[in-house]
């Protein structure tokens, strides 16, 4: 049986070295060990979904209790991932943790870069506080037993620079397991790689409504790229059951100056509309859409920020003689 009080027979980095520090990692480390529990017993919402959305929230706040830039936090977070035999718990928090510390260190260094002063990237590597590349302790938990630890670790490897090793997760887009190809169409969104897009073209395609929403995300609206094989992706998803996925692919598609106005139209007429059609519909200002979106106006929210620049949008180009 794990020893809760494992967690704190040592100092940490994480959380600080105080006690509530320490307790904040002997919680995380408990709230692994019942969302493993919950999964391996079949539970299906309810306390499985509980247990695991607490653990997401107390790695946020001890990840954010930390300092990037300490060399003990990244230590302490790759010592976790390295736990061996049953401790996946450890192993989960410490992949939820080296993601985390990786997403932190990259928006302070995003802050702090064209101020005149060494960037913190520089800094980091200058003075080795943390590893520049994804750590091999990480790499090695996409071999891990528990699906949770490999899905935690796609995800923390997403927030690193893995466009040379994508090859090495191209394999889990094929995985039998939704969970595992939804973190890794996670991990994927916003790739401009080559092979980061074929994946997630791929990807768009699965037979899970949240793999292909967040495929269908990363492609159209956190990518840049735009060709022909990206376009027709995006366009496969216009008619795709969900009506999320549908407008994704609308915004992606119209982000990028594809006439989808015919389709946009009968997405707005529907019974069922979302916020992002009506957010393609401001993105592309077409004043053929205004008729449906004063038809939407009459059922949506009429204080709807979102609808109100969509028709402010169309209206506009109406004045221009578009």
């Amino acid at each position: 049986m794990d020893d809760p009080r494992a967690a704190t027979s040592h100092s940490t980095e994480l959380g600080g070295s105080d006690d509530a520090g320490q307790g904040m990692l002997a919680r995380a480390l408990e709230l692994a060990r019942r969302s493993l529990l919950d999964s391996r017993s079949g539970d299906e919402g309810g306390t499985r979904d509980d247990a695991s959305d607490a653990l997401q929230e107390c790695l946020d706040e001890l990840a954010e209790s930390a300092d990037p830039y300490e060399a003990g936090s990244w230590q302490e977070a790759v010592r976790l991932c390295g736990a061996g035999g049953d401790d996946a718990a450890r192993r989960l928090v410490g992949a939820g943790l080296l993601g985390r510390l990786a997403a932190l260190e990259q928006d302070a260094g995003e802050e702090e870069d064209g101020e005149g002063d060494e960037s913190r990237a520089a800094k980091d590597e200058r003075e080795g506080l943390a590893p520049p590349t994804a750590p091999g302790e990480l790499w090695n938990l996409l071999a891990d037993n528990a699906p949770e630890v490999v899905a935690a670790a796609l995800l923390a490897l997403g927030e690193f620079d893995v466009d040379d090793d994508l090859s090495r997760l191209a394999p889990f887009a094929k995985d039998q397991r939704a969970a595992i190809r939804r973190a890794l169409a996670k991990a994927l969104a916003g790739s401009e790689d080559d092979l980061g897009i074929d994946l997630l073209i791929g990807l768009s395609e699965d037979t899970d409504a949240e793999v292909r929403d967040w495929a269908t995300f990363g492609l159209g609206s956190l990518c840049e790229r735009d060709d022909a094989a990206l376009r027709a992706a995006l366009r496969a998803r216009l008619d795709d059951a969900e009506p999320s996925v549908r407008g994704e692919a609308l915004l992606g598609l119209a982000r990028r100056g594809d006439d989808v106005s015919e389709a946009l139209e009968l997405e707005l007429r529907g019974d069922e509309v979302g916020a992002l059609a009506v957010e393609a519909a401001e993105v592309l200002a077409d004043p053929g859409l205004l008729p449906a979106l004063r038809e939407l106006e009459e059922w949506w929210d009429p204080a709807d920020e979102v609808l109100a620049r969509a028709i402010a949008s169309c209206r506009a180009a109406a004045r221009r003689g578009r």
